[in-house]
Parts: C-alpha cells; sequence; structure tokens
C-alpha cells in the first residue's frame, strides 16, 4: 500500500491541476470528440463482440460435424472388416 502512495505522489505534478488541465482540454477543444471511447459509434453486438463469437461457433460446430463423419465413416469400415472376417472364420470351421 505504500509502495501506491508513493507512485501516486511521485507525479510531476498534483493530481487537482492534473484534473484542472485536463478539463480546460475538453473545454478548448469542444467536447475533445478524440477523446471519446470508440464504441460509441459501433453497433451493440460489435460491442459485445457477438459477432467474433458467432464465426467461431460456427467453426467449431463445423469442425465437429466434420469429426463425427469422419468416425462414423472409420467405424463403418472396421465394422465391415469385422464382418468379413467371421464370415471368412465360419466358412474356415465348417
Amino acid at each position: 500500500m505504500l509502495k501506491l502512495r508513493d507512485l501516486l505522489h511521485d507525479l510531476p505534478y498534483d493530481p487537482l491541476n492534473n484534473a484542472v488541465w485536463w478539463i480546460e482540454h475538453v473545454i478548448r477543444h469542444k467536447g475533445a470528440r478524440h477523446l471519446r471511447n470508440k464504441s460509441r459509434d459501433m453497433p451493440w453486438y460489435k460491442t459485445q463482440l457477438l459477432d467474433i463469437q458467432a464465426i467461431v461457433l460456427v467453426s467449431l460446430v463445423f469442425v465437429a460435424y466434420i469429426i463425427v463423419v469422419i468416425m462414423r465413416f472409420t467405424f463403418q469400415i472396421v465394422k465391415q472388416e469385422l464382418r468379413k472376417r467371421l464370415v471368412s472364420s465360419a466358412k474356415k470351421q465348417q
């Protein structure tokens, strides 16, 4: 805590003069539009990053779908091979 206090008091000027300077700066520049947050002009879905989240979600669903398709295909091939082996072993036993 003392470190933070020392950092605060180590400013080249005191906080009151800093606040006064920034208030005067905003008045001089008629509202200081260049200091306003850019998200004020963005649609709500961009500020919440919903467009990015939607892209990530669609990508994950697509990848999961591809994995499921590949697994089904692999299981079908394995199943066919097992059936062939069972049929061939049954024929050998007869």
